[in-house]
């Protein structure tokens, strides 16, 4: 209970990157929340420049040039029960 899961998944293609990123965690009884990313960059240049000197970093400047991608967001979250949701209840008497 009250326990966390992640998933990331990247694939690398010629020109595009596909990922998704789902994290879960488990609620008291039959609750759950999960939230879930998904989608693709695609088309994009990385320049990258560092300078090392002595083991030393001196500079370092990172460029990412032409960027398109896409990306869905959801989340969820379940429940069953009155003490789990607390959704529309009435008050006890």
């Amino acid at each position: 209970m009250n326990s966390y899961s992640v998933a990331i998944d990247v694939k690398l293609l010629d020109s595009r990157c596909e990922f998704s990123l789902t994290l879960e965690k488990e609620l008291p009884g039959a609750a759950g929340a999960k939230f879930t990313i998904e989608g693709f960059l695609e088309s994009f240049q990385s320049l990258d420049r560092i300078e090392v000197r002595d083991s030393a970093v001196l500079s370092f400047d990172n460029r990412i040039e032409g960027l398109r991608g896409e990306a869905t967001v959801s989340a969820t979250v379940a429940a069953s029960g009155f003490r789990a949701s607390n959704c529309s209840a009435r008050p006890r008497r």
